[in-house]
């Protein structure tokens, strides 16, 4: 276990400001500063903005601000099954290649 000092373990460690965790490292510590800002806009142009955004809300659903879970499209849902069928059938594919009176 690694050894932290008190100050650190109990949260009182200001080098970082509150909210930080013991082990965050730069990265998580900047990301935490832009929460609730927008996304910077694409040098590309709005329609490739909008084509980001519609990619995001299908690779990870939309939050139901009542209810707090993940409300997905059924072309989503669609999506999401048929890309892990595709997976575990290449992973099988894999696999069945590597027997040698299957792979003739």
């Amino acid at each position: 276990e690694i050894v932290h000092s008190k100050a650190t373990a109990r949260g009182d460690d200001e080098t970082y400001g509150r909210g930080c965790n013991t082990g965050d490292d730069w990265f998580d510590i900047r990301y935490r500063e832009l929460e609730g800002e927008d996304p910077p806009l694409s040098i590309f142009g709005p329609k490739i903005d909008a084509l980001q955004m519609s990619v995001n809300k299908y690779l990870n659903g939309k939050v139901d601000k009542l209810s707090g879970s993940i409300v997905r499209t059924k072309f989503s849902k669609f999506g999401r099954v048929f890309f892990f069928s595709l997976i575990i059938a290449n992973v099988i594919a894999v696999i069945m290649e590597s027997i040698p009176e299957i792979d003739m």
